[in-house]
């Protein structure tokens, strides 16, 4: 596992965030009706968390001599206003990130043995540990 390998990994950990921050954007401005005032900040919220995420594993590569990836104009699959679709889609999406960072936290770990650094192994456990709540909480909003 060189430093080239985990930048990689680390860029499609962007690619991802980028994604669901567009999504997250996309369902605050769109959602119609009652539930406009209950899912409007929970969906700001959690674009504000994919940017956060996006700014950590980007300075991540940059401090490891990398460039990183920034896709912004990821396709936004359109829920059609319906609440119950854009929280479907959110948890979809979590989960899905969710799977890649346990993917990328075993060749960190292999990555942390070989370059005696563990701060890409301590920033995908953080990660895991904020996104595991928000499927959660994600999850209980569901009818």
């Amino acid at each position: 596992m060189t430093k080239e390998d985990m930048i990689k990994y680390l860029n499609k950990i962007i690619v991802q965030e980028c994604k669901h921050f567009a999504h997250y954007l996309y369902s605050s401005l769109t959602i119609k009706g009652i539930e406009r005032p209950v899912l409007g900040p929970i969906f700001e919220k959690e674009m504000a968390s994919e940017l956060n995420h996006i700014r950590e594993f980007g300075d991540k590569i940059v401090s490891m001599g990398g460039i990183p990836e920034i896709n912004m104009s990821s396709s936004v699959k359109d829920c059609g206003n319906n609440p119950q679709e854009m929280l479907n889609k959110a948890i979809m999406m979590e989960r899905e990130i969710l799977h890649i960072y346990h993917e990328t936290y075993i060749l960190a770990e292999k990555y942390a043995e070989i370059s005696n650094d563990m701060s890409v192994v301590l920033l995908l456990e953080e990660n895991i540990e904020h996104t595991t709540k928000d499927v959660e909480e994600l999850e209980k909003l569901r009818i």
